[in-house]
């Protein structure tokens, strides 16, 4: 389960992913998107690096 929380100008959304390949999706959206102030991905309470995000994704396409 991973979270990824955007923060846009005074608003701070958090939305729910079941597995790696759709956090990434939702933390390109968020990226994308404008007045973006601070995006993060969450694992089980801990924060995630974009390569982590990546390399696990990897795992569930192969």
């Amino acid at each position: 389960m991973y979270q990824v929380r955007s923060t846009f100008r005074s608003s701070t959304t958090t939305d729910r992913a079941a597995t790696a390949i759709e956090a990434l999706r939702i933390f390109r959206e968020a990226q994308a998107k404008p007045f973006l102030r601070a995006c993060a991905i969450l694992r089980k309470g801990v924060i995630v690096s974009q390569a982590e995000l990546e390399k696990a994704a990897r795992g569930e396409s192969a």
